[in-house]
């Protein structure tokens, strides 16, 4: 399944430099499916399925590409849906939307396409829908590489929305599991900086960071935590799990627990906004939750490959995504790196195996990392591997009671939420102080280059201790819980 992925992965970035008509693709793939299962040879049939994988990838990534349903630049009016909280910025706020339909004369046009949103009006919110007079710009931003990033996400331009174009807006009356959620902890609310970090680290929603904040926890390289991601994902299913061990008393009740864990899994990264990162962490819990179900063998390596490869399929556009690029390489570095280290030298029990483990698996996922965020966001910080122990302790307390706060009724909730806020006023005080070391980060943009080099480095060193290794000392990759 790795060799499948990566194949894979090369055949979509092959879109943006060759042309190849889609029969040839679809006769040449043909072909390869045939000689594959005529050979019998492992390593010949190996490479007609990588080949075959590499073709695929093309085929995907040139079927997908989003076109617009109507012309740029031309005045129409449209109808939108808004499908995010809005991101307040200085003067102006920053949605997603979808445009529904839209016309240049009497006659409406339907449409699917993805669009963001320049606000400079106030009362707009998620589930919205709006009614405007203006033009569609291919053009999201001045910077070219963020138009890059968004097109290859699958939006096909910008508009900008304001009183004057605003023809008329229909406010949601069926709030999203989402905008529920919010709402619920923004009752409870009483430090805002404490509150901003609950609400980004439970619901996905950072309209109310504030620009210290953000700059603090990336200076500290915990800018990860303010996403909701896969570390979130897997608290969220180590509580579900809790609740749901009383029915392993009951017969077949494991098989009923993974049921419903996958349910509640995906109701999460619903209410967080299918992320791909939690869209990552969603699939391989699903993955691991069926394993258990049928009691088949659950290896996380090739668990992640499935995972990848399933949301390349949904969405060529993720390999450009920078967030399910760090995710990515975060656990292929704790599975192919860390696991082993920890099999290897964490002692067998007790607190001090909790201390090296968190050790370990934030230093692999920093140094396996840290290439392509320093030739993304043109800084390196280590800080993050000794501060990620003392961090997660607050981490798993903020979610396991912003969780909880969400699921009990009120009053209750209001003292589970007290705990969760203070929590995070503690974490932000930690992520400060020591934001406030001068050589906290190094400002240093790597080249790309540099980072191809760093991650031919990283391979070469993975195989060759995967080479090394014997049988019975790669087994550890095979685990009883997901990552």
């Amino acid at each position: 399944m790795a060799v499948a992925l990566i194949a894979y992965i090369i055949g979509i970035l092959l879109t943006e430099y060759a042309v190849i008509p889609l029969w040839v693709l679809l006769a040449a793939v043909s072909l390869i499916i045939i000689f594959g299962w005529l050979s019998s040879r492992y390593r010949i049939s190996m490479l007609y399925a990588s080949v075959g994988m590499l073709l695929t990838g093309y085929i995907v990534a040139t079927l997908n590409t989003p076109q617009a349903s109507q012309p740029a630049d031309s005045w129409a009016e449209m109808v939108i849906n808004v499908t995010n909280t809005p991101l307040q910025r200085d003067g102006y706020s920053r949605a997603d939307g979808d445009i529904i339909r839209w016309r240049t004369d009497s006659t409406w046009q339907n449409s699917n396409d993805k669009v963001v949103l320049w606000l400079r009006a106030d009362s707009i919110g998620a589930g919205d829908r709006l009614t405007i007079y203006g033009k569609l710009r291919k053009d999201i931003s001045r910077h070219e590489s963020f138009n890059t990033l968004m097109h290859n996400r699958d939006y096909v331009g910008s508009l900008s929305v304001s009183p004057s174009n605003l023809l008329n807006i229909e406010h949601s009356t069926s709030p999203t599991l989402h905008t529920r959620a919010t709402d619920k902890l923004a009752q409870y609310q009483r430090d805002s900086n404490a509150h901003a970090i609950v609400q980004a680290m439970v619901t996905g929603s950072r309209h109310s960071l504030t620009p210290e904040l953000r700059d603090a926890y990336s200076r500290t390289g915990m800018a990860h935590l303010l996403a909701v991601s896969g570390l979130h994902l897997g608290i969220v299913y180590l509580v579900v799990m809790l609740m749901l061990k009383p029915l392993n008393l009951v017969h077949r009740g494991h098989r009923w627990a993974n049921i419903l864990a996958i349910v509640a899994i995906w109701l999460f990264a619903a209410m967080s906004g299918f992320s791909a990162p939690v869209v990552r962490a969603a699939i391989m819990i699903t993955i691991f939750q069926i394993a258990q179900f049928y009691s088949v063998e659950y290896i996380s390596i090739r668990s992640l490959s499935i995972a990848l490869i399933a949301m390349l399929v949904y969405r060529p556009g993720y390999i450009y995504d920078i967030s399910f690029q760090l995710s990515a390489l975060a656990v292929a570095g704790i599975v192919l790196c860390g696991v082993p280290l920890m099999r290897l030298i964490c002692p067998k029990r007790g607190i001090a195996r909790g201390v090296t483990a968190s050790l370990i698996v934030g230093t692999m996922a920093t140094l396996w990392t840290l290439p392509l965020i320093s030739h993304t966001f043109g800084y390196i910080t280590l800080a993050s591997i000794v501060l990620t122990p003392f961090v997660a302790l607050f981490t798993y307390v903020i979610i396991f009671a912003g969780i909880i706060a969400l699921l009990i009724p009120h009053p209750l909730s209001q003292y589970i939420y007290s705990l969760c806020e203070f929590a995070a006023h503690l974490q932000n005080l930690v992520v400060d102080f020591v934001a406030s070391w001068h050589w906290v980060s190094v400002d240093y943009s790597l080249s790309a280059e540099g980072v191809y080099l760093c991650y031919a480095l990283i391979a070469a060193i993975t195989i060759t201790i995967d080479a090394t290794q014997s049988r019975h000392d790669r087994e550890p990759l095979i685990f009883d819980e997901p990552v």
